[in-house]
């Protein structure tokens, strides 16, 4: 049964990739998977041999069911912190560590970041081999010549734990680092580490980063230190760069933020690029093994230089199953070739399931190999360019149709006129790609260096204008409210009755698409009641700065200090968009004044008090306040008991939470935000002072 199924390594990789998500969600129930595959792969030989009735469905069940437990087992082997050598377990009285750089720098404006391994830490004296990966910050004036793949570093202090998240909505970093296996970082200052060595652990690597880090100078000097330089590298070589807040608000609006990783799409263009340039080669039987053998090593390398970022890789491994057996002269299966993909990279890296791109990628191509032909068979254009931008269509909106949930689950939003603007972005990120391809071609020869680096800045110049554009357009993009899992689980499964539906053409499967669109609107038209009945305060958790947020319904009034308003990225990172994740929409700005700053909001007294109260500015507490939040760092004891009678006193400061004794009103700040609803009989009424 398991030899005649259709599409069999789709199968093993969905019953894979079953046992990974299984673990991640119940780690505790899985934690005995390596005993469950053991006894299953004897089960499976013990059947083959022996079992005589029903052996071939027993023989499915047992497969697949190996297959789920070894999931689970790899997973669990590939999750660092269950090492017993990972430097947290000894971490706790260390001095020192040595590490060691095992991965590309990334430069920032305030910071170089970069990923360690951490190779022994210091622990009463001695030395203890371990291993792990720390997320270490150097400082700016850092020169970024200074810090190299393979670089040794004996660093004083040792790394903290990544925090959770504070605010409502806000980005959960320590997740997303955990998924990498990473669980702790490290801001360094000057003076605080040694150079001991540079020994790469991996030579691959090593020439990797040196040749992405030529590339870049290339792009650099013909382009300039500006956006367009930024867009162009992320675009051609997968270099992380910082854009401006606008400009990737103006990708995300047109549905073009994938082309600004590189991504299957761009090792498709340079497939492409190969079979014209050396498809004449397949011609000749001899020369055909030459052919293979550079198309291979080609999207390898381009693979290698774009740091095989997860829908890279996996582009290149299917490519790579593609050629080899076209190769040895066998024709696949698209479906099985995509799930052995999925199987092979998910063995060796289980926790790239939880990639975004890595889900992206792999929906968009079951989307577009599905979908796609169904789609363009609706239509026949005659002419060229007809066909061109009908097929170029049918493609974004086949990848759409199985991406889209995902979309709205990660990103709380769908751009609206992503099919027109693709037919342009694509057409303009092939073109940058091949120009760039050239340029760094011809990059010996500095007069064709110039030129066509002068057309690749242009490109880019274009492309971004276009972008402003479709962002500027009424209603680019539709701003929804957070999705819940089990609404995107929904989502998919109506996919799959449709698929079902178009396939077997039963009519049970139309009423069950009915049932589940019926429970999914009903949970939309609940959020959208609550979303525009609600009234709320929120005092955000922030290192630095003031913000008080008011939401009324889809609208935010937020009060900041100077200092949050001057820090755009931490205003639109920690406050903006966890706010949009709510479904906000219109947000106001007011700055808070220097003093003290009292107004009512329907029924509720709210007080704030960013300086000790003085005689030109006494505070009468028998006013009655609700909330008090005291934002100042060094407040005493007597002038918090005097707001003992306040329902919730918020303070912001760890000195502050030691001076307020065993107050039992108080809320600690700098632990998580403080949100609670209002409840308003009136209209807002502004009543500051100062």
């Amino acid at each position: 049964m398991i030899a005649v199924a259709p599409y069999p390594f789709l199968r093993l990789s969905v019953f894979f990739m079953a046992g990974i998500v299984a673990y991640l969600h119940l780690p505790s129930v899985f934690q005995y998977s390596k005993l469950f595959v053991l006894v299953l792969g004897i089960a499976y030989l013990l059947l083959y041999f022996f079992a005589r009735i029903a052996k071939e469905l027993v023989l499915g069940i047992v497969a697949f069911l190996f297959v789920f437990f070894g999931g689970a087992w790899i997973c669990e082997r590939n999750t660092p912190i269950l090492d017993v050598r990972h430097f947290s377990h000894f971490a706790q009285d260390a001095t020192a560590y040595i590490g060691v750089i095992d991965d590309e720098i990334v430069a920032k404006p305030r910071s170089s970041s970069t990923y360690m391994r951490v190779k022994a830490i210091h622990k009463q004296g001695k030395w203890l081999e371990t291993n792990g990966k720390v997320l270490v910050y150097f400082p700016a004036r850092t020169s970024d010549a200074n810090l190299k793949y393979g670089d040794y570093f004996l660093i004083k202090g040792k790394p903290q734990e990544v925090e959770c998240p504070k605010n409502p909505g806000e980005f959960d970093f320590k997740k997303h680092l955990s998924f990498k296996g990473i669980y702790h970082r490290h801001f360094l200052y000057q003076g605080q580490w040694a150079w001991l060595k540079n020994e790469p652990p991996s030579l691959l690597w090593k020439y990797a980063f040196i040749y992405r880090e030529i590339f870049s100078r290339f792009l650099r000097n013909a382009m300039g230190n500006n956006q367009e330089f930024a867009v162009a590298s992320m675009l051609i070589l997968g270099i992380r760069q910082s854009l401006d807040t606008e400009l990737l608000e103006a990708y995300s609006a047109a549905g073009a933020i994938h082309v600004l990783a590189v991504s299957g799409m761009h090792v498709g263009l340079i497939f492409s690029l190969l079979q014209s340039l050396l498809g004449i080669l397949r011609k000749n039987r001899k020369l055909a093994h030459l052919y293979y053998a550079l198309a291979f090593l080609a999207i390898w390398f381009f693979g290698a230089i774009t740091a095989f970022s997860p829908s890279v890789l996996r582009a290149v491994v299917m490519c790579s199953v593609v050629l080899i057996g076209e190769w040895v002269g066998k024709k696949g299966n698209l479906y099985n070739t995509l799930g052995f993909t999925a199987f092979i990279l998910l063995f060796f890296s289980p926790y790239m399931i939880l990639n975004v791109g890595f889900q992206l990628s792999f929906m968009a191509v079951l989307g577009i190999v599905f979908f796609q032909p169904k789609i363009a068979s609706l239509l026949q254009p005659k002419w060229k360019l007809a066909k061109w931008t009908w097929d170029i269509t049918t493609i974004s909106m086949a990848a759409q149709l199985t991406t889209f949930p995902l979309v709205l689950f990660y990103f709380h939003q769908f751009p609206i006129y992503f099919l027109v603007a693709n037919l342009w972005v694509i057409w303009a990120s092939s073109l940058i790609l091949y120009v760039g391809i050239l340029f760094f071609a011809v990059s010996f020869w500095p007069t064709c260096q110039m030129l066509f680096g002068l057309i690749l800045k242009n490109a880019v110049a274009g492309l971004n204008a276009s972008m402003y554009y479709v962002l500027h357009l009424p209603g680019s993009v539709v701003s929804t409210l957070s999705f819940d899992t089990w609404e995107i689980v929904t989502l998919y499964l109506i996919l799959l009755l449709f698929v079902l539906l178009i396939k077997l053409k039963d009519k049970r499967f139309l009423l069950a698409c009915l049932v589940l669109a019926t429970c999914f609107s009903c949970s939309r038209i609940w959020k959208s009641k609550h979303t525009m009945s609600r009234h709320l305060l929120l005092v955000c958790s922030l290192k630095k700065g003031v913000c008080i947020v008011i939401v009324k319904a889809r609208t935010a009034h937020i009060w900041h200090s100077y200092s949050l308003g001057q820090n755009q990225s931490a205003m639109h990172f920690q406050v903006i968009e966890p706010l949009k994740t709510r479904g906000i929409h219109k947000f106001y700005f007011i700055k808070l004044p220097k003093d003290q700053f009292e107004w009512k909001y329907g029924a509720t007294k709210i007080l704030v008090l960013q300086n000790p109260p003085h005689s030109t500015n006494k505070i009468n507490s028998n006013n009655g306040y609700d909330i008090v939040y005291v934002t100042y760092p060094c407040a005493k004891k007597e002038d918090l008991l005097q707001f003992t009678n306040a329902k919730h006193l918020i303070l912001q400061s760890k000195k502050c939470i030691r001076a307020s004794g065993k107050m039992s009103n108080i809320w600690d700040l700098s632990n998580r935000a403080f949100e609670i609803d209002l409840i308003c009989n009136g209209k807002y009424t502004d009543r500051s002072k100062g």
